[in-house]
């Protein structure tokens, strides 16, 4: 788990995000998350509650100075716990419950990986600080499960009389895909998203959130 030295500065930005399937407009879950500074780079930490009976799940995911990935550790409320470990040439996966040990290793290294931790609302916000702004040209990740994850910059739109840059997210792996529409605020957070295939709809509810620079 995270040191407490890791832990050492104030937050920067927290909020939550609540997830509604369009559906039928029931809401299916919420994430806390924090966003905070240390020596190393950047640590998001989140709290996922799903709704109508589901495990909540805890994770904290450290980042270098540019949002690459360092390290990942999940624990499944009364399931499992898993650590993720990323280097520059490959990522480990190590998952453990009452039951059993499971270890995986993929040659994908940080600079290119984006872990999809399943059920985490806040995933996007990393999606947000990786992209390159200054490119007009889809940009590729690696996607852990192995799949694919491509990120292209659409025109801004403006809703409620606010401006927002746009990202469209194509998703692939293991069978399922998807497509993400992205709504960034002029602080570079996240205020909502939209997957097509799996229609939900998540937004921010913020709270003391200073936002974030590059």
């Amino acid at each position: 788990m995270t040191t407490s030295a890791e832990r050492q500065q104030s937050p920067r930005a927290r909020g939550s995000f609540l997830a509604t399937n369009l559906a039928n407009r029931v809401q299916v879950g919420q994430e806390q998350y924090t966003v905070s500074d240390n020596d190393k780079g950047h640590l998001l930490d989140l709290a996922t509650v799903p709704f109508g009976g589901g495990r909540r799940q805890d994770a904290s995911w450290q980042f270098d100075h540019d949002w690459n990935p360092l390290h990942l550790t999940v624990e499944v409320e009364g399931h499992s716990t898993t650590d993720v470990s990323f280097t520059m040439s490959e990522c480990v996966v190590v998952t453990k419950s009452a039951e059993s040990e499971v270890s995986q290793r993929f040659e994908v290294g940080r600079e290119r990986a984006f872990f999809l931790l399943n059920g985490a609302l806040s995933s996007p916000i990393v999606l947000a600080r990786r992209f390159d702004w200054s490119q007009d040209a889809t940009q590729s990740f690696a996607l852990i499960p192995p799949g694919f994850l491509d990120v292209r910059r659409l025109p801004d739109d403006e809703v409620g009389g606010k401006c927002f840059r746009v990202l469209e997210v194509r998703i692939s792996t293991m069978g399922l895909q998807d497509t993400v529409t992205m709504f960034i605020d002029e602080r570079g957070d996240i205020a909502r998203y939209q997957t097509k295939n799996f229609q939900t709809l998540v937004e921010l509810e913020e709270e003391n959130n200073a936002g974030y620079d590059r």
